[in-house]
Formats: C-alpha cells, structure tokens, sequence
C-alpha cells in the first residue's frame, strides 16, 4: 500500500499578515492616544475651573466676613483730613474702603482688631489692601492680597436710608458713621460669568 504524504506548511505569519497587523496596531494606538489625551485635557480643564471656582467663593466669602464687620469708625488719613467709615465708589475704577473688626491677633502685637480695607481691581485681579494700622500717617503702611484673576467688572452698590440703591457712599450731608444696612457687590469673571452677593451689615 503506498502510503500518504501530507505537506505541512510553515508555521507564523507571512509578511503581508504583519504589515496588516502593524496598521491596525498603528490605528488603534493613535485612537486610544488621542481618547487618553481628550480624557487628560478635560481633567486638566476640570481641575483648573474647580480651583478658579473655589478661588471665587473664598474671596467672595472674605469681602462679605469684612464687610459683615463693618464698623462706623472714621479714620484719619495721612493727610490729616477725616475719611467716613465706609467708601463706596462704583466706576470704572471701583473701590469699597471699609473699617472692618474681626482681625485676628494669636500673637498679642501691640496693635488693635480693628483694621481699614480697601477691595479694587487693578489689571483684572480683585485685591484686598489691608493697612497696618487704622489711622495711617504713611500711605505706605499696607500689604496686599491677590484675590482672584480675570475680573472684567466689579460693581458695589449700597442701599440708602430712602431704601434707593446708589453707587456710592456717603452721599452729601450723610455722617461719616453711617453704615448702609444693606451692600449689593457684583464680580464678573471670566469663564465663571456674573457672582452678585447681597449682603446685610449687622447692627
């Protein structure tokens, strides 16, 4: 009996089966990259817009604490004249000048818990300005504190005793004393869009 021969062929892949191997390979890699990098860029996006917003509701908590603390007491500037209690000027170049109480002091200093504030914005950053001492003989007495970035506007408004809001404070013939019971600030941030916050001075 004439026995059978099978022919076998040799094992692997030929080289047309890895050229296709390859482009798929290629294709698949650069479509998990580009997923793996629209995944990291919207954390990366994500991260930075949850920092910026809770940058914003610090500072937005830290001016209403100040302000909430309002005191009527009139200072005396380097310049020998009486300033009121609380400034308000709403512009272009906003500004809110306040004495606040609520100044922490662990250390003991040789200094007051009252302190003078001032909040504006200088090249879109809202900064808070805080004075060394209350009555200063020297403008120069002061550090500042950066607050938040990108602000567009910043807008205060105060609510006057014929309970008309106005866009400034004192208003002629107004004690220097004076508190408005209510104060009305207004932020617009870039990307964060318009925080407004109401505020009730206490008694």
């Amino acid at each position: 009996m004439q026995r059978l021969t099978r022919t076998r062929k040799p094992g692997g892949f030929t080289l047309v089966e890895l050229l296709i191997a390859m482009v798929l390979f290629s294709i698949l890699s650069v479509g998990s990259y580009q997923v793996l990098d629209s995944v990291i860029n919207s954390h990366r996006k994500l991260s930075n817009h949850n920092q910026r917003f809770e940058g914003l509701r610090r500072a937005v908590n830290m001016l209403a604490r100040d302000l909430q603390q309002a005191q009527s007491r009139t200072i005396t500037n380097a310049y020998g004249t009486t300033d009121a209690a609380l400034i308000i000027e709403s512009s272009d170049q906003s500004r809110m000048v306040l004495s606040s109480g609520g100044w922490a002091n662990p250390l003991a200093a040789p200094r007051g818990t009252l302190s003078r504030i001032e909040f504006f914005v200088e090249d879109q950053v809202l900064v808070k300005r805080r004075w060394l001492v209350l009555d200063p003989a020297d403008q120069e007495t002061y550090f500042d504190m950066p607050l938040v970035k990108g602000v567009s506007e910043f807008q205060i408004r105060a609510l006057d005793p014929e309970k008309r809001w106005i866009s400034y404070w004192p208003t002629d013939g107004m004690p220097l004393t004076q508190l408005p019971r209510v104060v009305e600030v207004e932020l617009e941030i870039a990307e964060l869009g318009i925080i407004k916050r109401t505020l009730e001075l206490l008694p």
